[in-house]
């Protein structure tokens, strides 16, 4: 059971690594919300990973990365 929860969260991971690839590169967070889930769906996590949890993840990443852009 311990190999299969690691694989889970080293692709959570990724999955989020990609998700803030997206974000700095979409002009709205309406763009990067389907993106998103796409990526965790392509890595068959959305039993994992709610669909919820995902969009609460790209709004809080969301407001972090712009909030730097912001304050350079």
């Amino acid at each position: 059971m311990g190999y299969m929860k690691n694989l889970c969260m080293d692709l959570e991971e990724k999955c989020w690594s990609d998700v803030a690839d997206v974000i700095a590169e979409s002009k709205h967070i309406s763009e990067a919300m389907p993106k998103a889930v796409e990526i965790f769906a392509q890595e068959d996590l959305l039993a994992y990973v709610t669909t919820e949890q995902i969009e609460e993840g790209v709004s809080e990443m969301w407001d972090l990365t712009w909030n730097m852009y912001k304050l350079g």
